[in-house]
């Protein structure tokens, strides 16, 4: 069996293994990586996931930079295996 993962992708490139029972946030996760590039856009980080039910990937931005600078973690939400987190360049407005 393939291991449980989470990927990033965008202008921040990694793929996070999630070991048995381990348990990882949105903003754990960014505050291991984001560090090494200034010009991620971690105002509007999208969570890619498919709703088991449905089958339809679902899309949920939140901003990570709130999250690491003020601690306001009310957004927060734990990563679970197969999702993929996009970010963008501070210079792409979409």
């Amino acid at each position: 069996p393939n291991p449980a993962k989470v990927i990033v992708f965008g202008t921040i490139n990694h793929t996070v293994p999630l070991r048995d029972g381990q348990k990882l946030t949105l903003s754990e996760l960014f505050s291991q990586i984001a560090g090494g590039n200034p010009s991620a856009n971690l105002k509007r980080v999208e969570l890619m996931r498919v709703n088991p039910e449905t089958k339809r990937t679902e899309i949920l931005r939140r901003d990570v930079k709130r999250m690491l600078d003020l601690g306001d973690l009310k957004e927060d939400i734990e990563l679970k295996d197969g999702d993929r987190i996009r970010v963008q360049d501070k210079l792409i407005n979409i």
